[in-house]
């Protein structure tokens, strides 16, 4: 009878853990958004940008637009360079007629998040900035970017849905 027990604990104990497995390998999140952090950096002339996107949805962007499977743990200098190709698209810091150039700064990321850290050199007392973020508007209707950004002491919140394609920054 203590071996009938032990038997059924487990067949209990491998089914428990399979359908654990099945459904963490079958998540996905129920809500599409992304979080920024753009601060004006006055002594270095520059604003440094620190993206929160979800993995898969950048790992997906990246596939489609490569056109072969990337995951965030391959090679990651190609990393890097498809991302940069890609954010170059959807994540702009501009004038009515310049798009400041974004650098690489790095990445981390772990199973569900990833940070992606540029630095997009500016002339100090620019006027007329324009920030365009599209980030996985192709992928999601629902998908809502929110940037905060900081300038010294001042802080504002800009809420990018699709249809919004850029929003001015005055501080």
């Amino acid at each position: 009878m203590a071996g009938v027990n032990k038997l059924k604990r487990l067949v209990l104990k491998t089914v428990f853990m399979g359908a654990l497995c099945w459904a963490l390998m079958g998540y996905a999140h129920k809500f599409h958004a992304s979080l920024t952090q753009l601060e004006f950096n006055q002594e270095t002339g520059s604003a440094e940008v620190a993206l929160r996107l979800f993995a898969d949805d950048l790992e997906n962007s990246l596939s489609k637009q490569a056109g072969t499977r990337i995951t965030l743990d391959a090679d990651q200098k190609l990393v890097a360079s498809e991302a940069m190709k890609y954010l170059s698209g959807y994540f702009q810091l501009k004038t009515p007629d310049k798009v400041f150039e974004a650098k690489w700064v790095g990445m981390e990321f772990d199973v569900h998040v990833v940070w992606v850290y540029l630095e997009i050199p500016i002339p100090k007392d620019q006027k007329d900035l324009q920030l365009v973020n599209s980030i996985f508007f192709d992928q999601f209707k629902d998908q809502v970017n929110t940037v905060t950004l900081k300038k010294g002491d001042l802080k504002k919140t800009l809420v990018f849905k699709p249809g919004d394609r850029s929003k001015a920054i005055q501080f």
